[in-house]
């Protein structure tokens, strides 16, 4: 039995599609999570703390996960026809993935007050959910020039 025929191949639009969707659902769960625990502090500190979520985005999304998705759009683009399922992040991604993760759940079980931590959480959200626009583009693009 040859391992090959074990891997999970897909195209490679599949991964562009992984991708976006993932830097889609996270965000959103990450913003909606955010405007949850504002919510719930009520009052007028959450007219405080969010502007500064959402300004922190625009510079992530502006300065930092553009760049990143444009080097996964390249990254993905050049790969043979049915790469791994997998390969839709680069390892140094997941390493990423799995740090931010620990991250996320070492503040969240932090004693820093929830309407606090939902500036972070706002800022990365709302990155991530931006970002996932160009693998979006990228896709429609592709399916356009066919």
């Amino acid at each position: 039995m040859k391992l090959a025929r074990l891997k999970p191949s897909v195209r490679p639009w599949v991964l562009l599609f992984l991708s976006g969707a993932m830097w889609a659902v996270v965000g959103t769960m990450l913003i909606f999570k955010a405007l949850c625990w504002l919510y719930e502090a009520g009052g007028y500190l959450p007219l405080v703390l969010a502007p500064g979520g959402v300004m922190a985005a625009i510079l992530f999304q502006r300065f930092s996960f553009r760049k990143l998705v444009g080097k996964n759009i390249v990254r993905i683009s050049v790969m043979n026809e049915q790469p791994c399922i997998f390969a839709f992040q680069s390892l140094k991604s997941w390493g990423i993935v799995v740090m931010m993760i620990g991250l996320g759940l070492a503040l969240r079980h932090s004693s820093v007050p929830r309407q606090y931590l939902a500036v972070p959480y706002l800022a990365v959200g709302g990155a991530l959910a931006f970002s996932s626009l160009g693998y979006w583009r990228e896709i429609f693009s592709r399916l356009a020039n066919r």
